[in-house]
């Protein structure tokens, strides 16, 4: 005999209870994981980037990345040693 007292098999019959109330818990938790999964998801929709403009994009590269792109989009890369950054976005934008 242990600590935890036996079930018998007619107490378990008469009393069904027990398996539709663990069923129902086991619903509920797999229900709240899913719940909390697309919550999570959601917010790194919102953080990560959905929302973020090209320009602020642009602004986090530096000014030699934006020489390459500037380069790389227009067919002549003259003068672009003189452009600052904004002016570089701007261009870039156009």
């Amino acid at each position: 005999m242990g600590i935890v007292p036996q079930l018998s098999k007619e107490f378990l019959e008469q009393n069904q209870m027990t398996s539709y109330t663990e069923n129902v818990v086991l619903f509920c938790i797999l229900v709240f994981i899913a719940f909390w999964q697309a919550v999570i998801s959601l917010s790194d929709l919102f953080r990560k980037g959905i929302f973020i403009s090209k320009k602020v994009q642009l602004e986090e590269l530096t000014v030699k990345q934006l020489r390459q792109l500037t380069k790389q989009r227009l067919e002549s890369g003259r003068g672009l040693y003189k452009l600052n950054k904004s002016q570089l976005v701007e261009a870039l934008l156009a």
